[in-house]
């Protein structure tokens, strides 16, 4: 009995084109991923939509962002002269009641000059809040009446004190003036209200004998 012959080995595959019939397991190719930014570089009609549609998002936000911005500044500067006619207003009282009450001559021109020089920068800011759309009321501009003031201001007559105390009093409501604007000077919206502003400082500066410039 003969041994059986051993199998004979495949034979090779041929070169040329011939595939190998598991290439479909090693290569099988990925489909591309079509992410957003592929989205934005399309020219279909969809995609120029989509690209339209975040452009005026963004333009909305940037927009928002800007109106607010000059909406709070305008605020800001729109309150701060309206608290600087409030306290002109109580200047031109106080020195008012000098000029009725002061017997000295020091006194009752300190009382006369600052009543004039504080009626002509009142309307100067007066006219700067009704251009930025503000009108204010008599009412409005009261309310920093000081009673605290007028009691001072009695006591003294009685005491015949009253030019000693209403020259005290008003120096320091003017130079109290002073610093406001100055505060306010830095919130001005425009070159216009700047000038104004440095106009009234220098004005308050000679009532009261500073000639320091404004910062």
């Amino acid at each position: 009995m003969h041994p059986s012959n051993p199998a004979p080995p495949p034979a090779p595959l041929p070169n040329g084109n011939s595939q190998n019939p598991y290439d479909f397991i090693f290569n099988n190719p990925q489909p591309p991923k079509r992410g957003l930014g592929s989205a934005l570089r399309g020219n279909s009609k969809k995609q120029r939509i989509i690209i339209a549609a975040i452009g005026g998002v963004i333009f909305i936000i940037v927009a928002m962002v800007a109106f607010s911005f000059i909406t709070s500044s305008g605020k800001g500067s729109t309150q701060a002269l309206i608290e600087l006619a409030q306290e002109q207003t109580e200047l031109v009282r106080v020195a008012d009641t000098g000029v009725g009450k002061a017997r000295s001559g020091v006194a009752k021109n300190l009382a006369i000059t600052t009543q004039l020089s504080l009626q002509t920068t009142q309307l100067d800011t007066i006219a700067l809040l009704k251009k930025n759309g503000h009108k204010l009321g008599a009412k409005q501009l009261v309310l920093r009446k000081s009673i605290q003031t007028d009691q001072q201001l009695t006591a003294a007559a009685t005491s015949n004190t009253f030019d000693e105390i209403f020259t005290e009093l008003l120096h320091k409501q003017l130079a109290a003036y002073r610093v406001s604007l100055q505060k306010v000077n830095k919130t001005a919206a425009n070159k216009a209200e700047k000038e104004i502003l440095q106009t009234s400082f220098n004005g308050v500066t000679l009532l009261i004998g500073d000639q320091t410039a404004a910062n």
